[in-house]
């Protein structure tokens, strides 16, 4: 995926808590906006959520593996602001993976239910369900 690599860090430089990445640079400070070259980022540095939730009409934020990777430069922008702590980041970043990973779980769950459900409807019907 490719973004302004201002945007990858424009909601860190707002003291925000967030691993969301807008498409572009946003600017609530109202100082000017810097546009810079796009840089491509590694779609395994990317998830798709919608809240705390992995889905594929998401809005991009780092994934863990990007949030490792980019950590220290979230710091920085983050740390710049003088808004915020890195820690209450940190913490935030934490929460919101385990979210992430409790809610595939149940995504996970509920669609073993579903096809047990259809091989269960497949066998009564005398079909072959693999």
């Amino acid at each position: 995926m490719k973004f302004t690599e201002n945007a990858l860090f424009c909601l860190a430089r707002e003291g925000r808590l967030t691993l969301q990445i807008p498409d572009v640079e946003i600017n609530f400070g109202g100082g000017p906006t810097t546009i810079t070259t796009e840089v491509e980022v590694d779609p395994d540095h990317i998830d798709l959520c919608y809240g705390n939730k992995l889905t594929p009409r998401g809005y991009p934020h780092f994934s863990l593996k990007g949030y490792e990777f980019y950590k220290d430069r979230l710091k920085a922008a983050f740390v710049d602001t003088g808004r915020g702590n890195w820690g209450a980041f940190e913490e935030a970043a934490e929460e919101h993976f385990a979210a992430l990973e409790a809610n595939l779980k149940k995504d996970i769950a509920k669609a073993a239910k579903k096809l047990a459900a259809l091989r269960a409807l497949a066998v009564s019907k005398g079909l072959d369900p693999a």
